[in-house]
């Protein structure tokens, strides 16, 4: 098995590498197999045979709570969907990797490929409807990734550049988790408790920063603390 903690950055880009035609949408099992194989550095062929849906794999798991910002980066996520469920990994604070358009995946997700990305389990839920079950530390019977993937980020190589501002608007309130090639937002303000929780409390910004430090998270190109400080 691997030692070393694995970033999202490097497992999206083994993923896209991997796959690179792949059309995840409804794929959600298959990709968190995927995840636990390549993360712990087990032979493929050791968690065979795959779970044929994640219900099928949720029947296999034992659910740990119900308050999905308890779960650890991680661990695994689990709806009701007609017929075969719902599967994403946790990345901490109530993110989690997964599969679905952007329509699925909601408000304020992250695209990495076609039809995968990160978003947070408020989100999904509200955007599809979907009953949320709980989480649980592994998926069925396969090895746990709690402790193999960093906490609380998914840009886990740039922990010291994430940040959390707050934009009051006419339209209301808007909280951010933004870092470097990463963008999250919500409405929420448990989600944003949750975020301040862990990155400090929530930095209040001009229109014209927010715009530059949104383009800038996007972008990747590393103007967050500058706009922030």
């Amino acid at each position: 098995m691997r030692g070393l903690i694995m970033t999202l950055t490097a497992l999206a880009q083994w993923l896209n590498d991997t796959y690179p035609r792949r059309d995840w949408n409804q794929w959600c099992q298959a990709l968190v197999w995927n995840v636990v194989w390549h993360v712990l550095g087990v032979p493929e062929n050791a968690l065979y045979p795959p779970y044929p849906s994640a219900t099928a794999a949720r029947l296999a798991s034992r659910i740990e709570s119900t308050d999905p910002l308890r779960a650890p980066a991680g661990a695994i996520h689990y709806w009701k969907h007609p017929a075969d469920g719902h599967v994403g990994v946790s990345l901490g604070a109530g993110l989690v990797l997964m599969t679905g358009t952007p329509e699925a995946l909601g408000a304020g997700a992250t695209m990495l490929g076609t039809n995968y990305g990160t978003t947070t389990v408020a989100a999904y839920t509200a955007a599809r409807r979907n009953t949320y079950i709980g989480w649980s530390l592994t998926n069925g019977r396969y090895p746990s990734l709690v402790g193999r993937l960093n906490s609380h980020t998914p840009t886990i190589t740039q922990e010291i550049d994430m940040k959390l501002i707050k934009v009051v608007q006419p339209t209301g309130t808007t909280w951010a988790l933004v870092g470097l090639g990463f963008f999250q937002e919500t409405r929420d303000p448990a989600q944003a408790n949750a975020w301040a929780e862990v990155w400090g409390d929530s930095r209040q910004v001009s229109d014209l920063a927010w715009e530059q430090a949104y383009n800038a998270a996007l972008l990747g190109q590393g103007m967050l603390s500058r706009v922030t400080k």
